[in-house]
């Protein structure tokens, strides 16, 4: 029942979510020319009564001259941290996971227990909202909890309450009033929304629909003003018990909104398809035609 009405928000209007991100570019690679390792003996989920283990831990790319060391998620470790580019940790505290810093500030999330959400049982809400973000020398930018945060970009990260999503700024608070379903990150002034009906499109930096469209699947855009977009649902049957959804149509758009263009051949071939899976696929027809 929640994927059929999932399906029908989409078909009402026509949009989901895709993306060509833009990440900010790392300093250097430091896993490959640090002398310093992190190792952990520990007992494998797998084989909890067995022998101890040798892990060996991730390090990252540096941001802002932090590097993040985490641990492959196989082994369920919460003992994430930052590392200065001697290789030194760079702070004492340690959380269960931890993001890249952008902008000066880098995501934690405090170890905590998932619960569903009441209002949906199709998501889960952690019990008590424990994700934030952090300075370089890991003190918290500001007293706020949320259910989970992302990266600053222009300013402003995404987080999530039970409210719904929506973007906050270096100090923790929300941007603006409105909640939506999901938000994506702000490039070049604007950021991908998604409503409840499961319509998607672009954001301006005080929360409001920058133009009137709406569509099924949606990118970021790019220095050029242009972002990829969908219409139409297209289902492919994979086997008995899983299908994939993409948009029928796709395009290019302005930031009016407006199509620009329709792919070319090649960028048809390269451009990675948007789209998720449906378990178990529907058992209904569904017609492609947009709703104005």
């Amino acid at each position: 029942l929640a994927l059929l009405v999932a399906v029908a928000g989409l078909l009402s209007c026509a949009k989901t979510d895709s993306a060509v991100p833009s990440p900010a570019q790392p300093k250097e690679t430091p896993s490959a020319c640090l002398k310093v390792k992190y190792d952990k003996q520990i007992r494998t989920k797998a084989d909890p009564d067995g022998p101890m283990v040798t892990v060996r831990a991730k390090i990252g790319d540096f941001y802002d001259g932090r590097a993040k060391v985490s641990w492959s998620e196989y082994y369920d470790i919460d003992d994430e941290f930052h590392i200065t580019e001697e290789g030194l940790p760079a702070y004492p505290e340690r959380y269960e996971e931890v993001g890249d810093f952008h902008e000066g500030l880098a995501s934690v999330e405090l170890s905590g227990h998932w619960s569903p959400d009441k209002y949906n049982p199709n998501s889960k809400f952690k019990s008590s909202p424990n994700s934030f973000h952090i300075t370089t020398d890991g003190k918290p930018a500001y007293k706020e909890h949320y259910d989970e945060v992302g990266d600053f970009h222009e300013g402003l990260a995404k987080a999530l309450s039970r409210d719904g999503s929506f973007h906050i700024t270096t100090d923790g608070k929300p941007a603006y009033k409105e909640h939506y379903d999901k938000v994506g990150d702000f490039h070049e002034g604007l950021a991908k929304a998604q409503s409840r009906d499961g319509c998607s499109f672009h954001i301006t930096l005080d929360g409001k629909p920058a133009y009137e469209e709406r569509y099924t699947t949606l990118g970021d855009f790019d220095k050029n003003g242009l972002a990829l977009a969908g219409v139409g649902i297209q289902i492919q049957q994979i086997n008995d018990t899983s299908a994939w959804m993409t948009s029928k149509e796709r395009f290019w758009i302005g930031r009016d909104g407006k199509k620009v263009r329709s792919l070319t051949s090649l960028e048809k071939d390269t451009l990675s398809l948007d789209g998720f899976w449906l378990n178990p696929p529907p058992r209904v027809t569904f017609s492609t035609q947009r709703r104005h």
